[in-house]
C-alpha cells in the first residue's frame, strides 16, 4: 500500500508499506521540487510507479506479494 503526504506544493513524501509474515516494511521517499508549481496527477502517479519499481528491484523476495 502506498500513502502520499503532501508537505507543500514543492515537497511530497511517498510511503510504501507492506507486510512479510510478521514483519512490516516501510520505505519513504521524499521529493523536493525546485519550483512551487505543485504536482499534477500524472507526476504523482509517475513517482508512485517509480517507487514501486525501484523497491521491487532492490528487495524482490520481500516485495513478491506486493500488488
Amino acid at each position: 500500500m502506498i500513502f502520499e503526504m503532501a508537505v507543500s506544493t514543492s515537497i511530497m513524501t511517498l510511503i510504501l508499506g507492506f507486510r512479510d509474515d510478521n514483519l512490516t516494511w516501510q520505505l519513504r521517499l521524499t521529493v523536493d521540487r525546485q519550483d512551487e508549481a505543485g504536482w499534477t496527477a500524472a507526476q504523482k502517479q509517475q513517482l508512485r510507479d517509480k517507487l514501486v519499481e525501484v523497491t521491487r528491484a532492490a528487495q524482490p523476495k520481500v516485495t513478491a506479494g506486493l500488488a
